[in-house]
């Protein structure tokens, strides 16, 4: 991922989103084990970019409906039967404008991983942003666990709290 991340690949299109994906697919099996005896002890787990990043940021680069759908079929397959994932409860999307997720990046500290400067091969691609969002919107009215939160209303971010108080009341 980190390789992918950094452009060692190429650009997203030039990797595909079947191999992107498995890229992400691989690294989440990596802590399957951790995820699976945490459920296991009861505990709640809650992952940061998990499962449904694959079918938003993926699915992003079909422009035609039905392959869009067959990779999405193709992804759940992977993620969840082949490797064996968990599926999750629930899937809070927190949604903010591509403008100002762009400037969100910026503030965001150095990541370790990255090598060329502070934004990763998906941040640098507006128009990607925009399709994600898109994608997400589209899981939302797919997916019943599937819970969409608008960040930013009215164009201004929510303060953490707001942002908190509307992620529990989604749950």
């Amino acid at each position: 991922v980190e390789a992918f991340l950094n452009g060692d690949f190429g650009a997203p299109r030039d990797v595909g989103p079947y191999r992107a994906a498995l890229f992400y697919a691989l690294d989440r099996a990596a802590a399957r084990k951790k995820i699976l005896d945490w459920l296991a002890a009861g505990d709640t787990v809650i992952a940061d970019r998990y499962t449904a990043s694959n079918l938003a940021y993926s699915g992003a680069w079909f422009t035609n409906a039905r392959e869009r759908t067959t990779f999405w079929r193709w992804a759940e397959v992977l993620e969840f039967e082949t490797l064996g994932l968990p599926r999750p409860d629930r899937v809070i999307v927190l949604a903010v404008p591509v403008q100002t997720s762009q400037k969100l990046v910026l503030l965001k500290k150095a990541r370790s991983y990255l090598r060329r400067g502070k934004r990763d091969v998906h941040e640098k691609d507006r128009s990607l942003e925009q399709r994600v969002l898109a994608m997400y919107q589209a899981l939302t009215r797919r997916d019943r666990t599937f819970r969409l939160i608008n960040c930013a209303p009215s164009g201004k971010l929510l303060s953490k709290t707001e942002v908190r108080d509307k992620v529990l009341a989604a749950l």
